[in-house]
């Protein structure tokens, strides 16, 4: 499936190694044009890949890849296609991370939990 996905940046490759904290400012500089932003951890997905084909960079068989959002309201400067929560549903419901976004921005309650 390819479409409609949540911004993600990788912090390790053959070239480069970042922190969580570099990767998290590396990320809002290209999402949001600022690398200031604090960040909060909504929830952890794993990927379960018993046999990996050479394109898969990530562990295996198992990897854990954490969900950031931004702990301020802030828009996005990058190109890209924005939704809200609700319309969000018919094209989101299908990603494996929509379990917790859904659940941290229908419960959080915070002025920018209606759009992705």
């Amino acid at each position: 499936y390819r479409g409609l996905d949540l911004p993600s940046l990788a912090l390790v490759s053959d070239s480069t190694s970042m922190t969580t904290a570099e990767g998290l400012a590396a990320l809002a500089d290209v999402t949001y044009g600022r690398r200031d932003l604090e960040h909060v951890c909504v929830g952890y997905i794993r990927n379960v890949v018993p046999r990996a084909d050479p394109s898969y960079s990530h562990p295996t068989p198992w990897a854990h890849v954490p969900v950031f959002v931004s702990a301020m309201p802030a828009a996005p400067t990058c190109d890209g296609t924005w939704v809200t929560l609700e319309s969000a549903r018919s094209d989101l419901s299908v990603r494996h991370w929509w379990p917790i976004v859904e659940h941290y921005l229908g419960s959080s309650g915070s002025p920018h939990s209606d759009a992705l």
